[in-house]
């Protein structure tokens, strides 16, 4: 019996054995399958993308990945916590920021080469899904006939920033400032008008969608252009890849993607 243990012991060693050799000749035919496509498994392009591009910066980097041939890799938030991301020495190779002042720091503090350029300019909207603002959003706002206003934080959002000139531009930034909600970003804020924790808010007009025929289009004039820069950092662990992208998202096809996003193009 302790025979006939030891003997089934030593088969099952044998086939756990062969299961590894196994796995290991796949994994190294993989990488050699990679190395002869020229795409070693360390490329990869990894972009900081500010929440309100998000969505678009997945579709163009699916269409880069397939022209570049390798994956690309993306981290969203509010622009602010990205450039402290990137100070704290979170390594990514391009910062897709939603303005152009925090690309410019970074430069200035030599976290980014050479200068930053303008992929998008964003559009500031007022939605509410209940509320056709699509002609007179401004009244609302005016009436105060709402529990609660959406805003981004503006102290790391460019939107937020945005959103709190438009009400200094209309002179209500006191009369709404107990009415106000915060989101983390952009993004977020939205969520908190679709979730019901706010009546309406200030959010970015093409993530919006479908839904962009109720809401209204705050005018240019009511804040600062919200002109949306990126800039290689210097601490890329691709910098080829990286300049590949700068080239990418400057191209006819892609600033074709970006308009019919909603965004307007610099």
């Amino acid at each position: 019996m302790i025979f006939c243990v030891r003997e089934i012991w030593s088969v099952r060693r044998l086939q756990t054995t062969a299961v590894t050799l196994f796995l290991s000749v796949l994994l190294l035919a993989c990488a050699a399958a990679r190395a002869e496509d020229g795409i070693s498994s360390r490329d990869s392009l990894h972009l900081a993308v500010a929440a309100d591009f998000s969505e678009v910066a997945r579709r163009l980097a699916d269409d880069f990945s397939a022209e570049a041939g390798v994956p690309v890799t993306i981290t969203s938030d509010s622009s602010g916590v990205l450039t402290s991301k990137i100070r704290d020495g979170a390594t990514f190779d391009v910062f897709l920021s939603a303005d152009s002042e925090r690309p410019q720091e970074l430069i200035d503090e030599g976290l980014a080469v050479p200068k930053p350029i303008v992929y998008a300019v964003g559009t500031l909207a007022l939605y509410g899904p209940d509320l056709d603002l699509s002609a007179d959003g401004d009244a609302l706002l005016r009436s105060a006939d709402f529990a609660t206003l959406a805003i981004a934080d503006p102290e790391t959002a460019p939107y937020g920033r945005a959103a709190i000139q438009t009400l200094n531009s209309l002179g209500l930034r006191e009369a709404l400032q107990d009415k106000l909600v915060i989101g983390e970003n952009v993004r977020k804020t939205l969520d908190l008008v679709q979730n019901g924790k706010a009546a309406a808010g200030l959010v970015a007009f093409p993530d919006l969608d479908a839904r962009r025929l109720r809401a209204w289009v705050v005018p240019e004039r009511m804040h600062d252009p919200i002109d949306q820069a990126m800039v290689v950092l210097s601490a890329a662990r691709q910098p080829e890849l990286a300049k590949q992208w700068i080239v990418f998202l400057t191209s006819a096809p892609a600033r074709r993607i970006i308009e019919e996003a909603g965004f307007r193009l610099p």
